[in-house]
């Protein structure tokens, strides 16, 4: 755990596990459904997401008490518009990208403690046949199936592990040391006298 008023900005990590998912309304599960479609599942299995924040780039390089919030789309050309929050480095919603392709859109709004802790979330991604939210308030999954329409599913909130710092790896320090000595040696042998 991160005190609070860190002296360092860091990268930070949070882990999202939630509950299976039921049918709001189980009736709705004995159809009509299309003969070609599939069949709505009895219950769906828990959300889990991946939160990463790189601080130096939140308002005051620092995340205690702050609140992040973002909302878009993506273009036909499958950029998010208004362009992706700098801090944001990664958010993985169900194991897929925000943002995945350009039909999608999506929400997020996030509160920190003074801990860096997550104490109230909504992060919400759709398409044109569904959605997928993780909510303070409770999780919830919609899918089209044809004549049904949609078939909401809900769970009681899940819970956030973290912050948990990514520490730059070594391999990269050793890289930027690699990239460093060529660019050395480069202008070295650009600036060296002809013989």
């Amino acid at each position: 755990m991160l005190a609070a008023g860190s002296a360092q900005a860091a990268v930070l990590q949070y882990n999202y596990t939630g509950h299976e998912l039921f049918p709001d309304y189980p009736s709705m599960l004995d159809g009509p459904f299309h003969e070609l479609g599939p069949v709505p599942p009895k219950s769906l299995p828990a959300m889990h997401a991946t939160l990463t924040i790189d601080e130096k780039h939140v308002p005051g390089g620092d995340l205690a008490g702050k609140t992040l919030s973002y909302s878009g789309n993506n273009t036909l050309e499958g950029v998010a518009e208004p362009p992706l929050p700098l801090y944001l480095l990664g958010l993985y919603l169900g194991g897929a990208p925000f943002y995945a392709n350009y039909e999608t859109g999506g929400h997020f709004y996030l509160e920190f403690d003074e801990n860096k802790i997550l104490k109230s979330w909504y992060i919400e991604q759709f398409d044109y046949i569904s959605f997928f939210r993780i909510d303070s308030e409770g999780d919830r999954i919609q899918y089209e199936y044809f004549e049904l329409g949609g078939i909401p599913y809900s769970a009681a909130p899940g819970s956030w592990s973290g912050p948990t710092p990514i520490p730059l790896p070594a391999t990269a320090w050793l890289m930027l040391g690699l990239i460093g000595g060529l660019g050395v040696k480069a202008w070295r042998a650009r600036n060296q006298p002809a013989s």
